[in-house]
């Protein structure tokens, strides 16, 4: 019996240390083919790591972290109803006390992978009704009832002129349409500003790096002009240290273009930047507002949308856009179009589709905003689509989206946005500003334009180098215009856009009278009548003559008159100078009959003087025997 018992014991022992050894192999298998998958992860060999990933899992299915990292993994090349299975199958072996957080990445990944009924489900086995859960309801909901795409929308890749397999993010698009700029990862690494210019046919030709003073060693990203293309800005990274990464800031950088080149961009200072992030920044159309991201303390969680606006020649201290834009998580890239109203960014604390999503707001006055609005399917997707430029039209965009590629590998789209994300259509008014006289080019004029149905006013400053200027305004809108500069006179006008404008531009000069400018006197012949000799009557043809010209120019009350009256040389000099004064003042009454002020004319009896022709003969001393109506202006 006791023999038994002892051979029992030494089998049991014996299987016990087979399955030790078997677990010890397979914990070694595991970890050997999961340091692989890091080791491949690492080289961003994606496909190899979740081979030898899946593998690791194969040899031990109890390996929890190997489920949830392989998960992950597959959501980052946005394989994600294959992320969604991964994690359904470990269901099993996840413990009671991580079963509630594990549950909601099961809803996310739900969502992500378009079952939203098994999201449901899960999300309706959570004990814990926290915030997280009613954001989750909530995303639920919404992807349900957003899941159509509208008819004829359609989002395409800008090709391989722009997009490269590095990311490019970012667009912007220059007032004249002719520059596209964006920012590209170069070598998934570092963060460089590109520009395109259009070919003859309107596409766009192959984007190069800006180079110097624009970029440098440091990251430079998110890149955008002021609306009279004379200002650019752009976020600089890495900037305040000298090893460039231990402190790591993000910094707004501002640059000025001076007779067609930029100056090196120059930091917005304490005001704007902080040792906190600021980045990402845009300027309104009426150069009164910038709009910029920061996480700096007082926002509402994450990064979030600032506003500063420039008052007295100095950028105010920064105001948060407020809870309606702002949420826990991060919103990012705040693009405001040209008509001053819509306001598009992106946000993954807004409820979405997952990943970023981008959004329109309409800014009502000063801080306060409407509730923003997803922009849908097809803009927006179950990836990161992370910023948007809106044309002057208010219904064409580019977007950055990493919709077709692994996480974070963004390219340039061009989508139509849906009827109630369309801004308003603008006009660019551009001209120059110049010396009436001299036709020299004058900076820092003074434009300020009123729109005359709510005296809102939109200014520019003209350009240093040579006078220009560029406006966005809107479409069907009267505006008053007022141009100022120092010691030139002050020039009212106005200005009619009608719906029916064609063109994307408005050619529009100004010329400007300095102050100590007096008007070139203007002396024209009006008529020149002939009497006979001895008379002092016109005939009735004359007459006739004389009347029409006198009513067509008697409205205008800027016109001095002036009669003179000659005579021949034959007879007395004093009854000469007699005769042509009654002449004079007979031609006076006349024109006085027919509507000119008295005060206006003046009347000159000349006589004998100034002939014009020979007194020797006939028709010379006809010729003589004048009467001449000038006006004078």
């Amino acid at each position: 019996m006791r023999y038994n018992q002892q051979k029992i014991l030494v089998v049991v022992f014996i299987i016990l240390i087979c399955s030790v050894c078997s677990y010890a192999q397979s914990a070694i298998a595991l970890d050997k083919n999961y340091q692989k998958a890091l080791y491949a992860w690492s080289k961003k060999n994606a496909k190899q790591a979740i081979h030898y990933l899946e593998i690791a899992i194969a040899q031990n299915e109890m390996s929890l972290e190997a489920y949830i990292t392989l998960a992950e993994w597959n959501a980052q090349i946005h394989a994600y109803n294959k992320s969604y299975q991964v994690l359904k199958s470990a269901i099993a072996i996840v413990p009671n006390n991580q079963k509630e957080k594990y549950t909601k990445k099961l809803v996310k990944a739900a969502l992500l992978s378009s079952n939203y009924e098994e999201a449901n489900e899960w999300l309706s086995k959570c004990l814990v009704q926290d915030a997280s859960y009613f954001q989750l309801q909530k995303q639920i909901q919404f992807v349900r009832e957003n899941s159509a795409i509208r008819n004829g929308a359609i989002v395409q890749n800008l090709g391989i002129r722009i997009n490269t397999n590095y990311p490019e993010m970012f667009p912007f698009v220059s007032a004249d349409s002719n520059e596209l700029l964006f920012t590209r990862k170069v070598n998934n690494i570092d963060d460089e500003l590109y520009k395109a210019q259009r070919d003859t046919c309107g596409y766009w030709l192959r984007a190069k790096n800006e180079g110097y003073p624009i970029n440098s060693p440091d990251a430079e990203l998110y890149q955008s002009y002021s609306a009279d293309g004379h200002y650019q800005f752009i976020t600089r990274c890495d900037t305040r240290s000298e090893n460039g990464w231990s402190l790591g800031a993000c910094d707004l950088l501002m640059a000025y273009r001076s007779d067609s080149f930029w100056t090196v961009p120059e930091s917005f200072g304490g005001t704007i930047n902080t040792t906190d992030y600021e980045g990402m920044p845009c300027l309104s159309a009426d150069n009164k507002t910038l709009f910029f991201i920061s996480n700096k303390k007082g926002g509402f969680g994450g990064v979030d949308i600032w506003m500063s606006h420039f008052k007295d020649g100095l950028w105010q201290e920064p105001i948060n856009l407020g809870p309606k834009i702002n949420t826990a998580g991060n919103e990012y890239a705040p693009f405001l179009h040209p008509d001053g109203k819509h306001l598009y960014f992106s946000s993954d604390g807004h409820i979405g589709f997952g990943g970023l999503d981008l959004f329109v707001a309409n800014w009502m006055q000063d801080t306060t905003w409407s509730f923003p609005r997803n922009l849908g399917l097809p803009i927006n997707t179950a990836f990161d689509d992370m910023s948007m430029f809106v044309f002057q039209n208010g219904s064409a965009a580019y977007i950055s989206s990493d919709r077709d590629s692994i996480a974070g590998n963004f390219d340039i789209y061009a989508g139509a946005l849906p009827g109630f994300a369309m801004a308003d259509e603008v006009v660019y008014v551009k001209g120059v500003v110049y010396d009436s006289i001299s036709k020299e080019a004058l900076s820092n004029v003074f434009i300020d334009f009123v729109d005359q149905r709510n005296d809102k006013s939109y200014q520019v400053l003209t350009n240093r180098g040579d006078g220009s200027y560029m406006i966005p305004l809107l479409k069907n809108t009267n505006y008053s215009i007022r141009l100022k500069r120092y010691s030139y006179q002050a020039y009212d006008t106005v200005l009619a856009i009608p719906l029916t404008h064609k063109s994307n531009h408005l050619p529009l000069s100004f010329a400007l009278l300095t102050n100590d400018y007096e008007p070139p006197v203007f002396d024209s012949l009006l008529a020149r009548m002939h009497f006979e000799i001895n008379k002092t009557t016109l005939t009735d043809s004359l007459l006739q003559e004389l009347s029409s010209k006198v009513k067509s120019l008697v409205a205008d009350k800027t016109y001095q008159w002036s009669i003179n009256c000659y005579t021949d040389n034959t007879g007395n000099p004093i009854l000469n100078e007699t005769i042509s004064a009654k002449r004079a003042h007979l031609l006076k009454s006349l024109i006085i009959q027919l509507g000119v002020d008295q005060e206006k004319i003046t009347t000159n009896a000349m006589g004998e003087q100034n002939p014009i022709d020979d007194n020797a003969t006939e028709e010379g001393r006809l010729n003589n025997r004048r009467v001449e109506i000038w006006i004078r202006k």
